[in-house]
């Protein structure tokens, strides 16, 4: 059970790969890692990265950012061909989980074939609408692919 996700927006992809990738072969496939799209739009959260406004935060694609880790992971020898190496060469890396808050994100976890966790923890009190039916369709067509 993990306690936490990464937020895409304040980290660099590669080296996001880089540590996952070498965590997920020292434990020995006991690293989860999670990838979730919020932030904190601050000046804390500015002061982190490398961007130059919050604006610029703000303006990160999550999907866009999930494929390059994606690609990282899973086409090695064309990263390699690109000069991009993620140590250790020629072993496993980690199926990233896609975190969120809400049923929005379903489709694009099918589509990068990533597994999904919804986080109930963060739905707000008056927010009833959990989605149950579309945790079912989800659940219907990842069991297909997979």
């Amino acid at each position: 059970i993990g306690v936490a996700g990464m937020l895409l927006r304040l980290e660099n992809p590669y080296r996001l790969a880089l540590n996952f990738k070498m965590l997920h072969n020292l434990f020995h496939n006991r690293i989860d890692f999670g990838i979730a799209g919020g932030a904190a739009f601050d000046v804390p959260s500015l002061a982190i990265t490398n961007f130059a406004s919050i604006e610029d935060i703000k303006a990160v694609s999550i999907a866009d950012w999930t494929k390059k880790i994606l690609h990282y992971f899973r086409n090695e020898e064309a990263c390699n061909q690109e000069g991009l190496y993620i140590a250790p060469c020629a072993h496993g890396a980690p199926d990233p989980w896609m975190l969120s808050t809400s049923t929005r994100r379903y489709s694009t976890a099918l589509e990068l074939r990533m597994h999904y966790s919804r986080s109930l923890f963060h739905i707000a009190g008056n927010d009833k609408a959990l989605g149950k039916q579309e945790t079912l369709d989800f659940i219907e067509k990842f069991t297909e692919l997979h």
